[in-house]
């Protein structure tokens, strides 16, 4: 049961290592260089491999026979509901708005605009945000170890790989994404201790 609950462990940490790799802009210039390669080209690739690599991991995240850390009561399960709908809604507005960006496919017409309106105007990253409630609200549903492993993993992998995903924010936006950052919160709205800036 341990160790199986480990190698659960390293698959997701394998997942995020690649993922952030994958992004890292060193490496991509390297990868532009020698296959000649478009940034549009790449982004499909990348968006490709996520995808894959991501049902990998889910595929044996759900082979793996887990325990249950505790009993749901019709409270936690009534949360956990409530939780995954609003955290997927938030995920579905965001992916529908920048769907064009996120795959790669299409031009953005407002490509190189600070978003700072809609949900952007309550957390910085609304798509991550939405994806920690969405994955907090499963867990209560389901409160397995084997879902405590991967929504660790994935919201620490998430809030520090934004840190960095900022720091290429600031030097693309300059001041105002500064501005942006003293003015709201990265992930919980409200919460004005959760400002990085940079």
């Amino acid at each position: 049961m341990i160790k199986i609950h480990l190698l659960l462990t390293v698959v997701w940490v394998l997942y995020c290592f690649f993922h952030s790799l994958l992004a890292h802009n060193k490496l991509k210039t390297v990868l532009y260089r020698s296959f000649n390669m478009h940034a549009t080209t790449y982004r499909v690739l990348y968006n490709l491999f996520a995808t894959a690599s991501l049902l990998a991991a889910l595929w044996f995240h759900f082979k793996v026979i887990s325990v249950q850390l505790y009993a749901p009561t019709m409270l936690s399960i009534a949360s956990a509901v409530v939780l995954a709908v609003v955290g997927l809604a938030v995920m579905v507005i965001c992916v529908a708005k920048y769907f064009k960006q996120l795959s790669g496919l299409f031009r953005e017409s407002n490509k190189g605009i600070l978003q700072t309106n809609g949900l952007h105007g309550w957390v910085r990253h609304p798509l991550y945000a939405g994806t920690f409630i969405f994955l907090i609200g499963l867990f209560l549903y389901w409160p397995l170890l084997s879902n405590a492993i991967a929504v660790c993993i994935i919201i620490v992998y998430t809030v520090a790989a934004t840190s960095l995903e900022e720091q290429k924010l600031v030097q693309e936006y300059g001041d105002a994404y500064r501005q942006y950052q003293r003015r709201v919160p990265m992930f919980i709205p409200g919460m004005k201790n959760n400002h990085h800036v940079q």
